[in-house]
């Protein structure tokens, strides 16, 4: 079932009017109750926070659940790929409708900025949920970081000023939907940067939220993005330095996976590109994945879901106050993984960086 709104569940029909709360509906049978453990309808949604049955919880907002759940890209009719600017604007700045020569020089340049967000932030404090207040209190004054308060700040160009960051934030919506900033920065290779988890409150204590990513079971989110807890955003800058070096690579793997955040079967080309391997069709290749091992994730994809310390490099400037060189604590499923997917690197950045492509997965690891 595909839930088209920005919280999923939360606001799409199923919440309980008489006690007030979103989910544990009693009059919902278990099999489609989206709080159950026991549903048997997955749902397509924007949002991929897993506040349910995957943290064992018995009532939840968007109740997604990761190997049933999918989180879809953010189409253009509610931001996705259009947010901020029109097509016109996209066409004049995506890095991916330059020729070949120019994408090289695209992806090797030095930018601007380390990191940009623009955007409405409610709440400018560290608590905020959204990460929107965190990236604010911690980085609007510091060299680097271009943080652009709606209503505040000065008007810049979203779509030049991506353009020229390395990095984007993609936060929670201003309530808590959907993260869809993602889309946006990637047309102009700008790296995302995601929230591994948010939080929420219950009576005396908050609880870390863990949040998938879109297309995550088919993607590989750990070679061209980063992720950070929201109550860590006081440390992104450590993780960002200590990713520096992969920049360049980093931006190349968006070379090979930028299509799969349009929907051009739907809207029609952005940027001359065909229909083969967009959005739609990237769904299409989740289910088919599925129904290879019994509709359910491979254990290599499980994994890669639920340990993502042991893919995504430079996590433990997550987790401490100062990290080392940017190398992954490596595990046997990141190097199976890699292994797996050599071919598939080496075409990726062969094809982008002209030549200069890592000579197998070991450069890449280490």
């Amino acid at each position: 079932m595909m839930l088209q709104s920005d919280k999923g569940p939360t606001d799409s029909g199923f919440h309980d009017m008489d006690k007030g709360i979103y989910m544990g509906n009693p009059h919902l049978p278990d099999e489609f109750n989206p709080a159950s453990p026991n549903r048997k309808v997955a749902f397509f949604m924007l949002n991929g926070k897993r506040d349910g049955s995957d943290m064992g919880n018995k009532e939840c907002g968007t109740c997604f659940q990761i190997g049933k759940d999918i989180m879809y890209p953010t189409p253009q009719n509610i931001c996705g790929p259009l947010c901020g600017y029109n097509l016109t604007v996209l066409r004049q700045h995506a890095i991916w409708n330059s020729t070949h020569a120019r994408l090289q020089q695209d992806l090797h340049k030095p930018r601007t900025n380390t990191l940009f967000y623009g955007g409405t932030i409610g709440t400018p404090e560290t608590w905020d949920s959204t990460g929107r207040g965190g990236i604010y209190k911690n980085y609007v004054n510091k060299t680097g970081y271009l943080i652009a308060r709606a209503g505040e700040s000065k008007r810049v160009s979203f779509a030049e000023t991506m353009r020229e960051s390395d990095w984007c934030f993609a936060p929670l919506g201003h309530h808590g939907g959907d993260p869809d900033r993602y889309g946006a920065g990637i047309m102009f290779g700008c790296l995302p940067v995601m929230l591994n988890s948010s939080e929420y409150e219950e009576p005396g204590v908050r609880r870390a939220i863990p949040n998938a990513l879109p297309l995550e079971e088919i993607l590989p989110w750990h070679l061209f993005g980063t992720v950070i807890d929201v109550t860590h955003l006081d440390r992104l800058d450590a993780q960002l330095k200590c990713l520096a070096p992969r920049i360049s690579k980093m931006r190349a793997v968006l070379a090979a996976v930028w299509r799969h955040f349009l929907y051009t079967s739907v809207y029609g080309s952005y940027l001359g590109e065909d229909d083969a391997h967009d959005a739609f069709e990237g769904l299409m290749s989740v289910l088919k994945q599925r129904a290879r091992h019994n509709y359910t994730l491979s254990p290599l994809t499980w994994q890669r879901l639920r340990h993502r310390e042991q893919f995504f490099p430079c996590l433990a400037c997550n987790t401490t106050a100062t990290c080392g060189e940017p190398s992954p604590n490596v595990s046997a499923a990141a190097v199976s993984w890699y292994a797996k997917h050599e071919q598939w690197l080496k075409a990726a950045w062969g094809h982008a960086l002209g030549g200069h492509a890592a000579a197998s997965h070991s450069a890449w690891l280490h």
